[in-house]
């Protein structure tokens, strides 16, 4: 029997702009931290326990920002995590951001060595933003991407990616439970079409 119920097997993207589209596997995520508050956070943190990927392996944290700081003040936050083998007070490096980011996910670098992270403790902003904005952690684990779009006689084409026969994309089984979403990580917001083709391997 095997450990996963579906596998994405192949993509057909098709917008109106040069963009890359990635689908992950959204783990955990909470929120109630601000952008105006310089201590550390742990505000509904640590994150929750994984249900899937649980041994933290390729597993990524990424800041989600639900309101905007518009005009707030540039600055960097970090976050103190237990990594992929369990070790905890792991600090990562710093993402910067700015104003203006309702709706962006980024993604947290981190500490040279860690290839994942099981749980997030806490969340530090180096500086005071001057403007409000509630932001929380996400947990996700990606299981494909396209690559970005061709333009060709002023529009971006259609790009089939298959998982067998090739197309520059690599595919991860899809576990039960999964709750995909898709992140754009080029271009700005636009039409996008997208059709998804699932093969049942159970």
């Amino acid at each position: 029997m095997s450990s996963y119920d579906w596998r994405l097997n192949s993509v057909t993207y098709q917008s109106i702009l040069n963009s890359q589209l990635m689908i992950f596997d959204r783990l955990s995520h909470q929120g109630g931290l601000s952008t105006t508050t310089t201590s550390p956070q742990t505000t509904n943190l640590p994150t929750a326990a994984l249900t899937r990927y649980t041994n933290g392996h390729n597993v990524m944290a990424a800041l989600e920002f639900y309101t905007t700081n518009s005009g707030g003040v540039a600055t960097t936050a970090t976050i103190s995590y237990t990594n992929q083998d369990g070790t905890s007070g792991k600090t990562s490096k710093p993402v910067s951001f700015g104003g203006g980011l309702t709706g962006r996910l980024l993604i947290v670098p981190l500490d040279d060595g860690d290839t994942g992270v099981r749980s997030v403790e806490s969340v530090t902003i180096a500086a005071d933003t001057t403007v409000s904005s509630n932001f929380g952690v996400t947990l996700l684990r990606f299981v494909g991407m396209t690559q970005p779009t061709q333009k060709h006689d002023g529009f971006y084409g259609a790009n089939a990616y298959n998982a067998i026969i090739g197309g520059g994309c690599h595919f991860e089984p899809i576990l039960p439970g999964a709750c995909l979403q898709l992140l754009n990580n080029l271009g700005s917001a636009g039409s996008h079409i997208l059709t998804f083709h699932f093969l049942d391997v159970t």
